[in-house]
């Protein structure tokens, strides 16, 4: 850890690119070549020659007009080389790789299985009294890894989450309050403080845990509740990671393919251009709020699919598992929220991937990462929700899932080099 990544001044010998314009096309003169016609003397002067150049002039203000808006065309697959990855990553100051096998697969695949001990992190009930600091206090998982070992799972400090997130175009991220306040603890992890992931109102204090309290138990709304920074370039927000990590939250509880596309394009074209130039992380999770319906998640999910089929780069497009419920949650809500239906909603969701593969991760399918088992047994405040710790360990899982999904995309022959303006090459 800590070695940095040098990349080469330029592509290695042979390399070939579509769209790359450090290989110059052949220089051809402007001048008459000896032999052919000079043109009738009428068409350098009189009506002709001002018709002409009024054509010229034309033309040349439609190109300027194209490529001033030239950032906002989205490269599709029907441009891209045979042999180009479909996800693009830039370099990282801290290379590391996933300790030992423990591959994405099987980093997914164990925590699937993985169980919550007793007297774990997570089962200590959530204290919502005031925090004596705005430090983040020290972080352990709950749960281990049986296939992988414990050591599996690396915990980011401040600096090396916000290297992580800056290899890629920028995360956008959306879904119901269970994504919301995974949301919180990345912007908490990467301002190192309890009160990072928003502001405080008058009479309230928002660190730590009270930043997770939606309602209190007579359903009466929290003070904090819709005082996050939704966006990391919000006027009112500090500046994250020296303000080269772009992320972005969008509450969509429920299918809203029109205004998820639109917002998404609206965020992703006020992106610096050698951001928009790597793969976005587009990270989502809904259920609860149309009752864990099958259906209802099919139409979730088909505008992110058909925007990876149609974009490049492709983005790294993850579904957040449902978590589970606590068994404090009101009785009205366990047939349709409660464990079984959870159960049931996971694997529906699967088969609904499973038919909409792309192919990869590393090639923009849709993966889940699990939650259910990795918080069953876990401490929930309402039954519904958790705190600090459970959101946080959802927090590192998804950047120990982004770190080994960036070296999926570079063994592909995805890392890229920003050049100059809109020029980028594969490297």
């Amino acid at each position: 850890m800590g070695e940095y990544v040098q990349l080469p001044t330029s592509p290695p010998s042979g390399f070939k690119e579509s769209f790359d314009a450090s290989h110059p096309a052949p220089q051809t003169s402007l001048r008459r070549t000896s032999g052919l016609p000079r043109l009738p003397a009428r068409y350098y002067s009189g009506p002709s020659a001002r018709i002409i150049v009024c054509f010229v002039l034309l033309c040349g203000s439609f190109l300027l007009y194209t490529l001033k808006d030239l950032h906002s065309i989205r490269w599709v697959p029907s441009l891209k080389s045979h042999d180009q990855p479909y996800l693009l990553v830039g370099p990282r100051r801290y290379s590391r790789r996933a300790v030992g096998h423990c591959g994405l697969d099987d980093l997914l695949s164990d925590l699937h299985d993985t169980r919550v001990p007793l007297n774990s992190p997570s089962t200590i009930p959530t204290n919502f009294s005031r925090p004596e600091t705005d430090e983040l206090p020290p972080f352990e998982f709950s749960f281990g890894m049986d296939k992988c070992g414990d050591r599996a799972l690396h915990i980011f400090t401040p600096d090396e989450a916000c290297d992580l997130l800056e290899s890629y175009g920028g995360m956008h991220m959306w879904g119901d309050s269970h994504v919301r306040m995974v949301y919180y603890s990345i912007l908490m992890l990467l301002q190192n403080s309890t009160d990072g992931a928003g502001y405080n109102p008058p009479d309230a204090d928002c660190r730590k845990e009270n930043r997770f309290r939606d309602r209190y138990k007579n359903n009466e709304v929290a003070p904090c509740l819709g005082t996050y920074y939704q966006d990391t370039r919000a006027e009112n927000a500090p500046k994250f990671c020296s303000g080269k990590t772009f992320i972005r939250f969008d509450e969509i509880y429920t299918p809203n393919p029109e205004y998820l596309k639109g917002i998404h394009r609206l965020w992703q074209d006020k992106l610096p251009t050698d951001v928009r130039s790597r793969s976005p992380i587009l990270y989502q999770g809904a259920g609860v709020h149309f009752w864990c319906d099958a259906k209802q998640t099919h139409d979730y999910l088909d505008p992110v699919i058909e925007l990876q089929q149609h974009s490049f780069p492709r983005g790294v497009s993850i579904w957040a598992g449902v978590h589970a419920t606590g068994p404090n949650m009101p009785e009205q809500w366990r047939e349709m929220q409660g464990f079984k239906a959870i159960e049931k909603y996971d694997l529906a969701v699967e088969e609904i991937l499973r038919n909409s593969k792309i192919g990869e991760p590393w090639e923009g399918a849709t993966f889940t990462i699990p939650s259910y088992n990795a918080t069953f047994g876990a401490s929930s405040f309402d039954g519904q929700h958790y705190g600090y710790q459970v959101n946080m360990e959802k927090a590192q899982v998804l950047l120990n899932v982004l770190d080994r999904t960036y070296w999926d995309i570079v063994d592909a022959g995805g890392l890229v080099s920003h050049k100059e303006r809109d020029i980028y090459a594969v490297i």
